[in-house]
């Protein structure tokens, strides 16, 4: 009985370590199993790009113009925010600035006595301020890819002309060649300022590129289509410079240049 007892243990002790080894092959094949799997990295496609869900954008038609030694004359100034709402559609607010001056001191003449000329000269100009809200859509998974896009259009928009009445004689310098320089009187004759409402829309179509991991370049090509309405104009005098600028108005962007930082 002890003979068989202690083979009776000594079998149980087999089977108990037979069962061990199990234990211990399916734990070691586990863990390589979990080693293999977290040393596996997916395979991204190189030329895909996680999009980010924010964008900050600056208008740099202006600089681009200073940098091409161009004025800046007529260009205009603007912001942009965007947010990610999916991998190809963002939602983007933007506002927008633009002034032009124009000064014509020559003139033409309008009236003539013995010893002078009477020249009509011109002050004209605008500025426009501007807010758009709208959505643009785009593969932003990709480096490039083309981009187009909606916006709705609230603006205000501030005209005017001054025209003035400079009599002139003749100067005495001989290099001059008897040519009206010399004024001897600057009076106003016109003044005119319109202040209008704008609403409108405008489609846009372009090409965007992602130039660094959070630097985006966007041009683009934006037709307007706007209706303003006048809100108040002031005359000076009798004469107002301004035909009414009322009703629709179709404008064309050619070219927009936004660089925007992504985060």
């Amino acid at each position: 009985m002890q003979f068989y007892g202690a083979y009776a243990v000594i079998a149980l002790s087999k089977k108990h370590l037979f069962s061990l080894k199990q234990i211990l092959t399916l734990l070691l094949l586990s863990i390589m199993a979990f080693t293999t799997n977290a040393q596996y990295v997916e395979t991204v496609d190189p030329a895909k790009v996680l999009p980010a869900k924010n964008a900050f954008g600056v208008v740099i038609n202006p600089v681009v113009a200073m940098m091409l030694g161009a004025g800046t004359g007529g260009l205009h100034y603007g912001l942009q925010y965007k947010r990610l709402i999916e991998n190809n559609r963002r939602f983007r607010v933007a506002s927008y600035f633009q002034t032009e001056k124009t000064n014509d001191h020559e003139g033409f003449p309008v009236m003539m006595s013995d010893t002078s000329l009477t020249f009509q000269t011109s002050t004209s100009g605008y500025q426009y301020a501007e807010v758009r809200l709208g959505m643009e859509w785009s593969d932003f998974t990709q480096k490039m890819d083309g981009i187009y896009g909606l916006d709705l259009i609230a603006g205000y928009d501030k005209s005017f002309e001054e025209l003035r009445l400079s009599e002139r004689i003749t100067t005495q310098s001989p290099a001059s060649n008897g040519i009206f320089q010399d004024e001897i009187s600057n009076k106003l004759q016109s003044e005119t300022t319109v202040k209008s409402l704008v609403i409108g829309v405008a489609p846009m179509f372009g090409y965007r590129f992602n130039i660094q991991e959070h630097l985006e370049l966007i041009a683009t090509l934006s037709p307007e289509i706007v209706y303003s309405m006048p809100i108040s104009d002031g005359y000076s005098r009798n004469s107002p410079a301004f035909a009414d600028n009322s009703g629709l108005i179709f404008r064309l962007r050619l070219l927009d240049l936004v660089l925007s930082y992504r985060f």
